[in-house]
């Protein structure tokens, strides 16, 4: 049984929390955004799913935010800045 818990938030945008029976075993709540893309920047995000035989854009989505965090924070490793 999932519930899904509202989080309010400034104007009209809301962020939804997804929990499930299971919390103990993923502490990590699962948080979901709707976000707008330009539609070149769409195909370039199916080219990297399709080159990595990644299926669900969720999963793409989530991969190349996790590539680009990294290499985010490895910039700023390098250039002597604390981590935010």
């Amino acid at each position: 049984m999932d519930c899904t818990a509202s989080i309010d938030a400034p104007l009209a945008y809301r962020t939804s929390v997804t929990m499930s029976p299971r919390m103990s075993e993923n502490p990590d709540p699962v948080v979901r955004k709707t976000v707008s893309l330009p539609a070149s920047l769409w195909r370039r995000i199916e080219d990297f799913q399709f080159e990595n035989r990644i299926k669900r854009d969720a999963q793409g989505v989530r991969r190349l935010l996790e590539l680009g965090l990294a290499a985010a924070e490895a910039d700023q490793a390098r250039q002597g800045k604390p981590e935010q």
